[in-house]
């Protein structure tokens, strides 16, 4: 009698897990922090498909000790295996568990009970499983139900009738950019941005049967727990609190989840394997993976001829960046804010109209660009440069003149696949061409007797090859059919509109650029310029290596933040910058700390000289200062671009470099002869005043008036188009 009577004080829980896409494994993590405040004798009971708890469990019993797994039937018959439906078809086989439910997951439920000797005492369930209240009360114990997502897409199944009743039938033309200003703090939320289910796609499907009850069951639970953060969608948290008994928002549970093993058993890896690279990640991993500029490829064999070829190389590639290459960077950049906005607005064929328009404006300006260069010699000689490197540089800058062509065209058409999150082919071309690069710089440099001319028309080879491998790539890829139309006359019109954004876009990242660059052609001009300026050169080209990650970083948030304004969510682009922020700031001090433990090693990779290699380990200290900073600010920046701040970030950088950095840089360098070292100093400066405006800008910055004002600008490029069609 004595045990019957602890066997019901014991606790019973079950988790009922619906197995498809990424819904078990979270409610698995929930559990398992229940676990940790639970009594030691509680018995907790996981249940789902055979294929899902082999997915994220090792074995039957959970590594904790305290949960066990149980199968419960998928629904899909062996006949149906054996023919047209596989168990790895999700869509189908979602449709033939919801038939299989709740019968399947009683006989489970049953067989947990016998096992344990223990009655069920209250049932968490999946939000999806809406059938889980009518199994609590039968057996007369609470329901929990767990939402995985956020409270917003919650606030959608819960308004399903509503929002059907109140826009009437699918796929009348005037609904389409309506918003759900009926729901609280669903205002900026269109019509088309509905998961398919709600207003459109069938609606009679098993899925979207599930979700709309889901919707009406959900008031009946003893509480709902939300994996997010209450403080995200405060209005409609509010509002889900009205409308439930019990609302309980947890945040995201894996921040709270204890280590487990270096195994996939979450299935995480796994799940990654399977995606297409559309994610935040992607966009990153696509951006940090792209090899470094060829030019650092280039000063290094150039480097190995000696300290004078050395010196002009570097002078050069300074001089081009500063004249060209950072103009480039700088006007395609326009597309960012064009581009990502239009993609995130959906407004697919106006991104083929701005790439063609930004190529149109960038090879125009090529053409003085080159002008200047051949002309490289006498204007390094005008600003008081050792004859010799100018003569040098001179030289190696006539042959850069075929890159900066490629340079415009490739710098279009990455930002233009970077705005559909389609990173893939740039990372393939860039590394095919990279390696292709090594190879053409070793037999122009050191087989053909051109010496460092080799390594400047090894440019051009490389950056054309890259170009055209991209070009062709958007003619011909299904994936880039949406987007690029075709030529059109569209393109010539309105050039000023993309003028106005791409000359402060220029003059942002130009000022910033320029400043680094400065700190080299200032070198020439102290004692011992060879020494100066190859030091200085390779510090420029260390931090080019480093920074891919932060550029990554950069990338990825300014095409997320303009997607995300584009398609009128002003929250999920804060957010955004929040966690990119988080992870810049951990790379900085990961790098910095290689960069350190480095230092007495790195300059052997660009020259022999061991007066090099010692000056540049004394400078390696203030690289991992600057990189820090300089990775925080990249991704301001970047929020800056997404945004269309281009005109704010300029002054920024106007006053950051060129008030506080440089002139703190040549007074250390020149008045206290600190040297090298003096001007890199300058430089930590101005990114630290940099990084504190554009950081105060961006607390400040009101996102609901961003995302207004960037339905705004491609609203307002769409009528000269439907004008003339």
């Amino acid at each position: 009698m004595a045990e019957t009577n602890d066997s019901q004080q014991q606790l019973h829980i079950a988790a009922l897990a619906f197995p498809f896409g990424t819904h078990a494994a979270p409610l698995l993590t929930l559990l398992r922090l229940l676990a940790t405040s639970l009594p030691p004798t509680t018995i907790l009971s996981f249940l789902s498909t055979e294929k899902s708890n082999t997915q994220i469990f090792t074995n039957k019993v959970d590594p904790s000790g305290t949960i066990k797994a149980y199968n419960v039937w998928d629904g899909i018959p062996e006949e149906a295996v054996e023919g047209r439906v596989s168990r790895g078809n999700a869509q189908a086989g979602a449709e033939f568990f919801l038939k299989a439910v709740p019968g399947n997951f009683k006989k489970a439920m049953g067989e947990a009970e016998t096992e344990s000797g223990v009655k069920i005492s209250c049932i968490l369930s999946d939000a999806f499983l809406w059938f889980s209240g009518d199994l609590a009360a039968e057996m007369g114990v609470p329901w929990v139900a767990f939402w995985t997502a956020g409270s917003c897409a919650l606030s959608v199944h819960m308004y399903t009738d509503e929002i059907r009743n109140t826009l009437g039938m699918p796929g009348v033309a005037e609904t389409v950019k309506q918003t759900l200003t009926f729901i609280p703090g669903m205002s900026a939320v269109h019509i088309d941005d509905l998961p398919e289910g709600v207003h459109s796609g069938n609606l009679e499907s098993a899925i979207a049967q599930m979700l709309h009850k889901m919707g009406l069951n959900l008031p009946r639970a003893t509480a709902v727990v939300v994996n997010s953060f209450e403080e995200l969608d405060p209005i409609i948290t509010n509002d889900l609190k009205l409308k439930l008994r019990k609302a309980l928002h947890v945040g995201p549970s894996t921040l709270s989840s204890p280590p487990l093993s270096n195994s996939d058993e979450n299935g995480c890896l796994l799940w990654l394997e399977k995606q297409k690279p559309s994610s935040v990640a992607y966009i990153s991993f696509g951006s940090m993976m792209t090899p470094p500029p060829k030019e650092m490829i280039s000063v290094m064999f150039v480097g190995h001829l000696g300290e004078l070829p050395l010196a002009g190389a570097s002078m050069a590639t300074s001089f081009a960046s500063v004249t060209g290459f950072s103009l480039m960077i700088g006007m395609g950049s326009a597309l960012d804010t064009f581009c990502g906005q239009s993609y995130g607005a959906k407004q697919y064929h106006l991104l083929g109209i701005y790439l063609q328009r930004a190529m149109f404006v960038l090879l125009l300006a090529c053409i003085p660009l080159s002008c200047i260069w051949a002309n490289t010699s006498q204007i390094l000689l005008f600003f008081g440069q050792d004859p010799e490197i100018a003569a040098e540089a001179g030289s190696y800058a006539r042959y850069l003149i075929p890159t900066i062509f490629a340079y415009a065209i490739l710098q279009c058409h990455v930002r233009f696949l970077q705005a559909q999150n389609n990173v893939v082919p740039m990372m393939l071309s860039a590394g095919f061409t990279t390696l292709l690069h090594v190879f053409v710089c070793w037999v122009l440099v050191f087989k053909s007797g051109l010496g460092n001319k080799g390594a400047a028309l090894a440019n051009g080879i490389s950056y054309w090859v890259n170009a055209i491998l991209l070009v062709v790539y958007v003619r011909v890829s299904p994936s880039c059919k949406k987007t690029w139309t075709g030529f059109s006359t569209e393109a010539l019109h309105d050039v000023m509109k993309f003028v106005r954004l791409a000359i402060p876009s220029a003059i942002m990242i130009c000022l910033e650029i320029w400043s680094f660059e400065m700190m080299v052609l200032l070198s020439g001009l102290l004692p011992n310029p060879k020494l100066e300026t190859s030091v200085l050169s390779i510090c420029l080209n260390t931090c080019s290596v480093v920074y891919m990650i932060p550029l990554g970083l950069s990338g990825a948030t300014s095409i997320r933040v303009s997607n995300e304004l584009g398609a009128g969510r002003p929250q999920a682009a804060r957010l955004a910058v929040c966690v990119v922020v988080c992870l810049v700031v951990t790379e900085g001090v990961i790098a910095g700390a290689v960069l350190i433990l480095g230092r007495h090693v790195w300059g052997y990779c660009y020259s022999k000289e061991e007066k090099v290699v010692r000056y540049v380990g004394q400078m390696m200290i203030l690289l991992a200062a600057s990189h820090w900073l300089d990775g925080l600010q990249s991704v301001l920046s970047g929020t800056a671009r997404g945004c269309g701040w281009q005109k704010i970030g300029a002054f920024a950088n106007l006053g950051a470099y060129y008030l506080i950095g440089i002139p703190v840089g040549i007074t250390l360098a020149f008045v206290y002869h600190i040297g090298g070292k003096g001007l890199w100093t300058g430089i930590v400066v101005a990114l630290f005043a940099q990084a504190s405006f554009l950081a105060i800008i961006t607390l400040c910055t009101n996102w609901e008036k961003e995302a207004k004002k960037a339905s705004d600008r491609v609203y307002g490029s769409i009528i000269p188009v439907e004008a003339s069609s």
